[in-house]
């Protein structure tokens, strides 16, 4: 924690992705039951196609999301761009 509260970055903002603050905020992001043959894929019936178009789609955002630091963020809240 921060002297005034909030917390300090143990890494540069350049080496922190969004997808790790993601993750370390809400744990491991997935598109729940789709991907794990829960009650949502079992109600879709035949819409099963679905399930491989919605991974690639999914794995294309945790693609997304890995590859943005999140330097371009950090200087916002101090008033100056990173």
């Amino acid at each position: 924690m921060a002297t005034h509260g909030g917390y300090r970055l143990a890494r540069a903002p350049k080496q922190i992705t969004a997808l790790e603050v993601i993750r370390a905020i809400d744990g491991p992001i997935v598109l729940g039951e789709l991907f794990h043959g829960g009650s949502l894929l079992r109600s879709l019936g035949s819409l099963h196609g679905l399930k491989k178009p919605l991974k690639r789609i999914h794995d294309r955002i945790l693609r997304l999301l890995d590859s943005v630091s999140i330097r371009r963020y950090a200087g916002r809240y101090r008033g100056r761009p990173a």
